[in-house]
């Protein structure tokens, strides 16, 4: 059943709050304000490309943490946040930067 916004503050008790899910945000943003969440999704893509090429279990840029799993990236944190594996094992490889990835290109490089 559809109900028009006002019949819904009618009828629902005040009480009761919506569960709204991540897709469904996703898809607000994407329809109601018109965010381009493909053009979203190739930015990652492009800033974590580097990460995903060296094996990396995550990757930190920009101020955020990319945690990846496999070539799949699964969330973006706060650099600060540890990701999932260094919490669950500290010994865990530790999130790299693009100065890893450069570090690591140069001494490649250099051999």
């Amino acid at each position: 059943m559809i109900v028009s916004s006002t019949a819904a503050k009618n009828f629902i008790p005040a009480a009761v709050k919506p569960d709204v899910t991540d897709h469904a945000v996703l898809r607000y943003l994407e329809r109601a304000k018109g965010f381009d969440i493909e053009a979203v999704r190739q930015e990652i893509a492009q800033i974590v490309a580097p990460a995903v090429a060296v094996g990396a279990t995550a990757f930190s840029a920009n101020g955020l943490t990319f945690p990846l799993v496999g070539n799949r990236v699964v969330t973006v944190l706060d650099a600060e946040q540890p990701t999932r594996t260094a919490r669950r094992d500290p010994g865990a490889p530790r999130v790299i930067s693009r100065n890893d990835i450069e570090a690591s290109r140069r001494k490649r490089r250099d051999r």
